[in-house]
């Protein structure tokens, strides 16, 4: 089974038969409802604020203030 939000790919036509044809249930969650997958938007939401700005390029939301001038000091 996959729980999944209401993104463009899962609501799709392909991924939807793809998954009827693998034999994969799957349950939408109600919209806006981040707490039913909480396990899940609290690991994004880490790696979003731990990890990723470490990696060149990153430009965050802002790309006036981009993390990927700054350097840990480790």
């Amino acid at each position: 089974m996959i729980v999944c939000d209401h993104g463009s790919v899962f609501i799709s036509r392909n991924f939807r038969s793809s998954c009827r044809f693998l034999e994969i249930e799957v349950q939408p969650t109600y919209k806006g409802s981040g707490f039913e997958k909480g396990h899940i938007e609290k690991m994004l939401g880490s790696m979003a604020t731990l990890f990723t700005h470490f990696l060149p390029g990153y430009t965050g939301r802002n790309t006036e203030r981009s993390f990927s001038r700054w350097r840990p000091r480790w």
